[in-house]
């Protein structure tokens, strides 16, 4: 993340950092740590001011505990804390695009796209622009439809499930046991769009069924529609689905 530009302030992060007891304290390095999203130089910078903690600047400080949070993927907490950053300083792009990229990680997809959108709308140079078009391409790919499917060889020797031979109830007699080689086959087509606060909306359509080469009677085909609601972070994913399904069968049941 390095090459993005600061506002004055932020260069004298030190300054403000520390006090004078510790004027000798690297300023680049100490820019760095928070520019470069460096969790261990954050932490050490922290523990060689425990004596002047009280002298750091807020802004600063949240930013240290945003990139704290985010090494222990405490995602939530991080993103509240870089929130609060960009509030008060939303000029300051390093901490913006630090904040895309954990709403990414908590899967925030909307979120994401409007704080590239706001990094995307400002001057900024060749290579951080190309940084920016990369993830928001990457972005863009969530909400494409996605396809799944499969099949299975059958060989079935009772398709139509006869209880054994010689078992009556009344005058009811079972069927010959019918038999077939085929393909059972399912596929899945899904779409998801992105709403606000880790919500999205999902479309999900199916087809399933069973298919005998040398027994058509017993060929089945059902499909369904659905579309819902659902929710996800980094350690949970929620669907309400209801859906519509339809199923046909050639042949019901084989009986004399």
């Amino acid at each position: 993340m390095a090459g993005f530009q600061f506002w004055i302030g932020i260069v004298h992060f030190a300054e403000i950092l520390c006090s004078a007891r510790y004027s000798s304290f690297n300023t680049d390095s100490s820019v760095g740590y928070l520019v470069n999203n460096d969790s261990d130089g954050v932490e050490n910078t922290l523990q060689y001011c425990e004596q002047c903690l009280k002298n750091i600047d807020l802004l600063f400080l949240k930013w240290a505990d945003a990139i704290l949070e985010r090494r222990k993927k405490n995602y939530s907490e991080s993103i509240r804390h870089y929130r609060k950053i960009i509030s008060a300083r939303p000029d300051w792009y390093s901490a913006r695009l630090q904040l895309a990229t954990v709403l990414y990680l908590n899967k925030d997809i909307l979120s994401v796209k409007e704080q590239l959108r706001k990094l995307r709308s400002e001057a900024l140079s060749q290579d951080t622009a190309g940084l920016i078009d990369r993830f928001i391409a990457r972005i863009q790919k969530t909400d494409h439809w996605s396809f799944r499917g499969g099949f299975t060889y059958l060989n079935e020797k009772n398709i139509n499930n006869v209880p054994p031979s010689g078992r009556t109830i009344g005058k009811w007699r079972p069927g010959k046991p019918q038999s077939g080689k085929g393909l059972l086959y399912w596929g899945e087509a899904e779409k998801t769009l992105s709403l606000p606060d880790n919500l999205f909306g999902v479309t999900r359509l199916t087809v399933s069924g069973k298919t005998y080469w040398n027994n058509h009677s017993y060929d089945e085909l059902s499909g369904s529609t659905g579309v819902g609601l659902g929710y996800r972070n980094v350690n949970t994913m929620i669907q309400i689905i209801p859906f519509y399904e339809k199923k046909l069968l050639w042949r019901w049941a084989c009986v004399k």
